[in-house]
């Protein structure tokens, strides 16, 4: 039996995920093209009139607060209400923590996309 040992596991010398460095080039080239697109149906949207793109991100900002709320929870009963960040949280918590985040980020987004607009 052959042992693979770690200078021989390509997803191991390249930390698991792929090369940090076509990471960096991809993700902010995707972020700012999809930037760009919500920019251009937000202005869209507005030159027409209407305001569900509004009440989309009122919504998802709604959820986010909410899931943000759910994962705390342990810590409020615990009386820990200025701690910051996952670091205290665990399992379903800390996914909760990351998902409320990104529902509040794409609030954020879209609220500046129409505002640019």
């Amino acid at each position: 039996m052959i042992e693979r040992t770690e200078q021989t596991d390509p997803k191991k010398s390249m930390g698991g995920h792929g090369p940090l460095d076509l990471f960096v080039l991809l993700v902010p080239g995707f972020g700012l093209l999809g930037f760009i697109w919500m920019v251009q149906c937000a202005s869209l949207m507005f030159k027409v009139g209407d305001t569900s793109l509004f009440w989309l991100a009122v919504e998802l900002g709604a959820v986010g607060v909410f899931l943000l709320f759910c994962a705390r929870l342990p810590l409020y009963r615990q009386r820990r209400f200025l701690e910051f960040g996952p670091k205290s949280l665990n399992g379903i918590y800390k996914k909760l923590y990351y998902g409320a985040y990104l529902f509040i980020a794409h609030c954020i987004l879209l609220l500046l996309a129409m505002i640019i607009a």
